[in-house]
């Protein structure tokens, strides 16, 4: 199986465990079927799913999972478009990287043998009450700021959204430790019906 990956996909790599015992989540499963491929993370509270609107991928279908360490060197060479990754029937997968120098930068590793958890029971089916749209910069500077002032290692985040304000839609964000209690607001969402 080969694949290429936009660069820009790269930080999926961070959505992965670190804890040993979860061994097949230490790894970012890359999947190509009908030459679509889809990239899926999980460290077992959050998971990310994401399908390449790239073109068709030639060759044969398979599904690998690479070890994130791997993943992060190869996304991590300056300069660079994308990543081909490969796989082989042996376990064997190697990341290549092309700088825009025309440098190559190969990572060989093996691939994570266990089986990853079940992806399709995580995503809801049902319709949504509620779409909101919002800029991801914002809400994660936002989200990112509170993690590091958190006291506790599962301090909860409480958001609420409001559609109507002197602002205009916005989502407001809370936050209580024992140093401080946090407020924060991120605008320029929108809201829509589900269809």
């Amino acid at each position: 199986m080969k694949v290429r990956i936009p660069r820009e996909m790269g930080p999926i790599a961070r959505m992965c465990s670190d804890i040993p015992s979860r061994f097949p989540l230490q790894g970012v499963r890359v999947e190509k079927k009908d030459g679509a491929v889809t990239l899926t993370a999980s460290d077992g509270k959050k998971i990310i799913d994401a399908k390449l609107k790239s073109q068709s991928e030639s060759g044969p279908d398979g599904v690998v999972v690479v070890p994130a360490k791997a993943l992060k060197r190869a996304a991590g060479v300056p300069r660079i478009t994308d990543f081909e990754i490969r796989a082989t029937k042996n376990g064997k997968v190697e990341l290549t990287s092309v700088d825009s120098e025309e440098n190559t930068f190969v990572v060989k590793t093996a691939a994570i043998k266990d089986v990853y958890p079940e992806k399709d029971k995580v995503f809801p089916k049902e319709e949504p009450a509620a779409v909101i749209s919002v800029n991801p910069k914002l809400l994660g500077d936002v989200l990112l700021a509170l993690d590091a002032m958190k006291t506790a290692e599962y301090a909860t985040v409480k958001m609420s959204v409001f559609s109507k304000g002197e602002r205009g839609p916005h989502v407001a964000l809370e936050m209580d430790t024992n140093q401080a209690q946090m407020r924060s607001v991120v605008m320029g969402l929108s809201i829509t019906e589900p269809r």
